[in-house]
Parts: structure tokens; C-alpha cells; sequence
């Protein structure tokens, strides 16, 4: 089957970030709003950090080893189960669903201190190697959340 695999996200910081290697990225539930919220989960988190302009930092992140147990009582709610999270589940509802969020923090030094970010890309991937983008379906809440702690 087709079933949901990774997310691969794309952030940009808001400010300069002097020292990237002293920062930490923690990534969490990734909701999307379909008919319904469908709140995603994942084990692993890797993040490379890319250097910018003005000390500005990209931030290629993959969230692997989906997690489907975390949220199973919510899908089952909706009549749903994670081998229902497959591409053409998604790819039905595409047109119709928005990131509403993506439970993020990024910090830098010690005391630690939240750090600005922008989500650029959010795409879907799938265990046959198909992906869905998200990215021009980013909803301006969850970019606001993200911005927030400026």
C-alpha cells in the first residue's frame, strides 16, 4: 500500500542566527485541516542546517518513522485508521486541506531562546516514493505561531 512515510519541511530563520551549530530544532505534531484535523506524529527528527545571507539559516528537516498509535483514537473518531493515511487519501482532499500547524521550536544558546522561523515547504512522502506539497497550502496561522516568539 501507499502509506504516508515522512514530511519534509523547509524552514528559513527571521533573524540572524551568529552560531547555528549552537542551536536545536524541535519539531512535533504537524496538523492538517481537512474535513477535519488530522494531527500527524513522528519518531525521528533529522534537520541539516544550510548558512544564508546576513548569518540568516535554511533548515531541511525530514520527520521519519511515522507514528500513527499516537493519534489512533482521534482517527478512529473520524472513521479512520493509519492504513487509511495512504497518497490517495491525501491526494483526494488536496485541493481542500491547509497546515494549520506545525509544533515547532527553535533555540539558540544557553539560557536558551526561541528563534524566529518561516515554514518555506511542508511536502507529504509515501513508501512507493510519491509526494504531495503542501507549500502554497501553509495557512497564515501556523506561519503567525511560527513568527510569534520575535
Amino acid at each position: 500500500m501507499n502509506e504516508l512515510e515522512k514530511i519534509e519541511l523547509i524552514y528559513e530563520s527571521l533573524v540572524p542566527v551568529p552560531d547555528p551549530d549552537q542551536t536545536f530544532l524541535s519539531v512535533g505534531t504537524v496538523t492538517l485541516l481537512l474535513s477535519a484535523e488530522i494531527n500527524l506524529d513522528f519518531n525521528t527528527t533529522g534537520t541539516t542546517v544550510i548558512p544564508k545571507k546576513d548569518s540568516y539559516v535554511e533548515l531541511h528537516t525530514t520527520l521519519s518513522s511515522f507514528e500513527p498509535r499516537t493519534f489512533e483514537e482521534e482517527y478512529y473518531k473520524l472513521g479512520l485508521n493509519a492504513k487509511d493515511l495512504t497518497y490517495d487519501f491525501f491526494a483526494s482532499m488536496l485541493a481542500s486541506t491547509y497546515v494549520t500547524e506545525v509544533y515547532t521550536e527553535y533555540l539558540y544558546g544557553n539560557p536558551e531562546h526561541y528563534l524566529p522561523v518561516t515554514l518555506k515547504s511542508i511536502q507529504l512522502h509515501f513508501s512507493n516514493g510519491s509526494f504531495l506539497d503542501y507549500s502554497d497550502r501553509i495557512s497564515i496561522f501556523a506561519l503567525s505561531d511560527l513568527a510569534e516568539v520575535a
